[in-house]
């Protein structure tokens, strides 16, 4: 149903930095229409790069595991003496890229 759900969204909420564990990201992730309140670990950021034009750069990851039949994603079929040909946990993982650009070359 691609063209009447062309997108997956997520909304931050908020941020808990952890004592000595991991950062977390609390938001609301939707898919199909159906937005449910989700928690991803954060991992980085990275230390800051600067790349060959001046830019300043830093990376991070968030990832999660949620349900794919909490979104109406039901879908499956039965494989001959093996089960269900997908699993119902899916595992999210977002890479994310900051970018400062270099003032000379800003326009």
């Amino acid at each position: 149903e691609v063209a009447r759900y062309p997108a997956i969204t997520f909304v931050a909420k908020e941020i808990r930095l952890g004592e000595n564990g991991p950062t977390t990201v609390i938001g609301d992730l939707t898919i199909r229409g159906i937005s449910k309140e989700v928690s991803l670990k954060l991992t980085g950021p990275t230390a800051t790069m600067t790349d060959p034009w001046g830019n300043l750069r830093k990376g991070a990851r968030l990832t999660t595991t949620i349900d794919r039949t909490d979104y109406g994603l039901t879908y499956n079929t039965t494989l001959i003496n093996c089960g269900l040909s997908i699993g119902n946990k899916v595992a999210l993982e977002v890479d994310l890229e900051f970018l400062i650009l270099n003032p000379k070359l800003a326009k």
